[in-house]
């Protein structure tokens, strides 16, 4: 049988509750639910192994409550959050 994903932990035991993720590129980007951003860089080490993750970022007063949900609009190069029932770009 094919299997389009293999499913994978590839950060565990993170000191913050995630709430969000989403990826632009080689950026893994994770909203908290302290309203934190975290932005990882994500590195390809091969077919059988997981990717290494790099932590590049961290914004911890991105948001003033948890970030529900994030998106990026790719054309624009804009990230696009949803925390507190607001939608901020």
């Amino acid at each position: 049988m094919h299997h389009a994903f293999t499913i994978r932990a590839l950060l565990k035991q993170l000191p913050v509750r995630v709430e969000s993720a989403t990826a632009y590129g080689d950026r893994l980007l994770l909203g908290t639910a302290t309203g934190a951003l975290l932005i990882y860089h994500v590195a390809e080490t091969g077919r059988d192994k997981p990717p290494t993750l790099t932590l590049l970022e961290t914004r911890k007063s991105f948001a003033r409550r948890a970030v529900e949900q994030l998106g990026v609009i790719k054309e624009a190069g804009v990230l696009v959050c949803l925390a507190d029932g607001m939608v901020t770009l």
